[in-house]
């Protein structure tokens, strides 16, 4: 009798485990799952927070590449006034010099 006892004992325990396993692997499973999803959303997340990055700095390298167009157009610019200035005041000191009595020249 006593061993049969322990048998039903051994054969509750063992469905017990089984069971136990059972719906452990099932929240496992549940788990995983979600887990995924929540991982795929946060992958396009970022995919897209990455995308925009790159047309940001798209738009910085185009910015950067107008700017160097205008710094050189400016120092061009500059080098034709500079050109235009010293020939103004080469004809101003002509002009001082040849009306040096006229007062205010």
């Amino acid at each position: 009798m006593v061993f049969w006892v322990s048998l039903a004992i051994l054969c509750v325990a063992v469905v017990a485990g089984i069971a136990f396993c059972g719906v452990r692997g099932f929240q496992l499973y549940r788990q995983a799952k979600r887990s995924g999803a929540k991982l795929t959303a946060e992958m396009d997340r970022i995919n897209g927070v990455m995308a925009e990055i790159e047309r940001h700095s798209a738009q910085a390298t185009a910015a950067s590449e107008r700017l160097n167009g205008a710094t050189r157009r400016v120092s061009v610019s500059r080098a034709r006034l500079e050109v235009q200035l010293a020939a103004i005041r080469e004809a101003q000191a002509l002009v001082r010099r040849t009306f040096w009595f006229v007062p205010g020249i």
